[in-house]
């Protein structure tokens, strides 16, 4: 009986760290991503507005 609690809460343990992992992973994917959309690379700048031409 031992042993079957002990393979299921070691189961269980390995689930919630490859959870863990994949939050990380996730949030590592959005931070890389915004840093991405927000580089002055990426930022066109425009000696007047593209919709209506003002100043």
């Amino acid at each position: 009986m031992w042993i079957v609690i002990y393979r299921v809460w070691k189961d269980l343990l390995s689930m919630i760290e490859r959870d863990w992992e994949f939050e990380k992973i996730k949030k590592y994917k959005e931070n890389a991503l915004r840093e991405n959309i927000y580089n002055k690379g990426n930022v066109k700048k425009y000696k007047e507005c593209p919709y209506c031409g003002s100043k």
